[in-house]
C-alpha cells in the first residue's frame, strides 16, 4: 500500500483526488489551508495551516513517510511539494524550478539570460525607485507584487497619481515586501499550457484571454479560437520558455502578450504548475482529449505510463460572472444547464460576503463550457446569477 501526500484539498484539486480515492492501492495523507476540505474523500491524517510554514510541513511529512507527492494549481502548494520532493527524494518539481514559478523578479532575469522577450521592468525596493522608473520609461505601467498569485496587488497605472497609492499596495501584497515595476505592453493576451512528459516540455494548448476594463483579471479564457501561424508561434513560444526556466515535471502555465506595436510575443509569466482555476485538471483535458490528471498521478508515483497521444485542439471556454457586491453568498439553487456546459464552479463559500472584484481571487463563479455563441453564453450567465441564493 503507497503513501501518497496530497497538497491542497480544496476544487482546484478534485479530479485527481477523485481518482486518487478510487484507487485500492493507496492511502491519502493530506496537507491543507485553514479551509474546507472536498467533501467524499477519505484522509488517513490532514494537518492544516499556511502552507508557507515549509519547517511545520515539512516535518508532517517525514513523519508521515509517503512515496509520493502531488498538488497543481497552487503556488503555494507547489513550492511545499518541491520542498517535500526533493528532501524525501520523491518525483516532483525541484525547488529551484518552484522559486522560478513564483517569484517575478528571478524569472525575468533567467528570461532576459535567454534571450526571452520581457517587458522592460524594475525591481523596486521603494516609491522612488518606481518613480525613477517612470520618469525613464513614461506610463502607462504595470504595478505588481515580486512575489504573488492570482493578480493580487496588481495594477495598471496610468500616470503619477496613480503610483503612490498602486506602490503601496503591491508592496503590502508582496511576501518579500518587493514590488516589480514594468512598461504596459499594449496587445493581446493569451496562455500556453502543457505538459513536461519524460523531463521534456510539450505544450498542448492555447487560450485568448479576454481581459476585464482594468486590465488585471479575466473575463474569458477561449481554448482552441487561436488558429494558424499565431497558434504555431505560441507554442513555439510556450515551449521555449518552458526549456529556459528549467521546467521538466508535470504542468506548465504561460501568460504571454502578442504587441499591437511590434508583432512580437513578450512573456509575462510561467509557472511550473497548472493555471488554477482547473485549467490543468479539467479543461485542458477537455480541449486536448488527452488523460492529462491520470499521467501526472502515475508521474508523481513513479509508475509507467504509455507516451502522450497528439493532443486534438478542441473548443473550451472559461467564462467569469459576478454577483452583487456587498450580499451574503448562500448558495446555488440546482438549476438546468444547456449541454454545452460542462461545470459551474462558485468561488465563494456559503456566508460570505460577495466582495468586489480587484483581482482574480475574488472572481464570483466560473462556467466553463463548450459554447460558442455570444448570446447564449450571456444567457447561461444569467441563468447561473439567477440560481444564486442571498443570504
Amino acid at each position: 500500500m503507497k503513501k501518497v501526500l496530497c497538497i491542497s484539498l480544496g476544487w482546484e484539486q478534485e479530479p485527481q483526488l477523485r481518482i486518487l480515492s478510487k484507487r485500492a492501492d493507496v492511502k491519502l495523507y493530506g496537507i491543507h489551508y485553514n479551509a474546507p476540505i472536498l467533501s467524499g474523500i477519505s484522509f488517513e491524517e490532514v494537518i492544516t495551516g499556511d502552507l508557507r510554514d515549509l519547517t511545520r510541513m515539512l516535518s508532517f511529512a517525514e513523519r508521515v513517510r509517503p512515496d509520493a507527492v502531488i498538488c497543481d494549481e497552487d503556488d503555494y502548494g507547489a513550492m511545499l511539494q518541491a520542498v517535500i520532493a526533493e528532501r524525501l527524494g520523491l518525483p516532483g518539481p525541484r525547488i529551484a524550478q518552484a522559486q522560478l514559478g513564483a517569484n517575478k523578479f528571478l524569472q525575468r532575469t533567467r528570461a532576459g539570460e535567454a534571450g526571452l522577450k520581457i517587458p522592460l521592468f524594475r525591481l523596486c525596493a521603494s516609491h522612488n525607485d518606481a518613480e525613477e522608473f517612470a520618469g525613464k520609461c513614461g506610463y502607462p505601467l504595470m504595478i505588481k507584487p515580486a512575489d504573488n498569485r492570482g493578480s493580487i496587488g496588481a495594477a495598471k497605472v496610468n500616470d503619477a497619481a496613480e503610483l503612490r497609492d498602486a506602490f503601496f499596495k503591491a508592496m503590502c501584497a508582496s511576501p518579500s515586501w518587493l514590488v516589480i515595476a514594468e512598461v504596459y505592453i499594449e496587445g493581446e493576451h493569451f496562455n500556453v499550457d502543457g505538459y513536461c512528459e519524460a523531463g521534456n516540455p510539450r505544450p498542448l494548448g492555447v487560450s485568448r484571454n479576454i481581459k476585464s476594463d482594468r486590465e488585471i483579471v479575466n473575463d474569458s479564457l477561449v481554448y482552441g479560437d487561436v488558429k494558424g501561424e499565431l497558434r504555431d508561434r505560441l507554442l513555439r513560444e510556450g515551449e521555449r520558455t518552458a526549456l529556459a526556466l528549467g521546467y521538466n515535471f508535470g504542468f506548465f502555465h504561460g501568460e504571454f502578450i502578442l504587441s499591437s506595436s511590434d508583432k512580437e510575443i513578450y512573456l509575462t509569466e510561467m509557472a511550473n504548475r497548472g493555471g488554477g482555476i482547473l485549467i490543468s485538471q479539467l479543461v485542458l483535458s477537455q480541449v486536448t482529449q488527452l488523460d492529462l490528471v491520470t499521467r501526472y498521478i502515475a508521474d508523481c508515483l513513479g509508475e509507467s505510463f504509455a507516451p502522450l497521444a497528439a493532443p486534438s485542439d478542441h473548443y473550451v471556454r472559461i467564462d467569469f460572472t459576478s454577483l452583487e457586491p456587498g450580499r451574503t453568498f448562500a448558495g446555488l439553487r440546482d438549476q438546468s444547464l444547456p449541454a454545452e456546459v460542462v461545470k459551474v464552479v462558485p468561488f465563494l463559500s456559503q456566508g460570505s460576503l460577495v466582495p468586489v472584484v480587484e483581482n482574480g481571487a475574488q472572481r464570483h463563479i466560473m462556467v466553463i463550457s463548450s459554447e460558442r455563441e455570444a448570446e447564449r453564453i450571456v444567457r447561461i450567465k444569467e441563468s447561473v446569477q439567477n440560481a444564486v441564493i442571498y443570504g
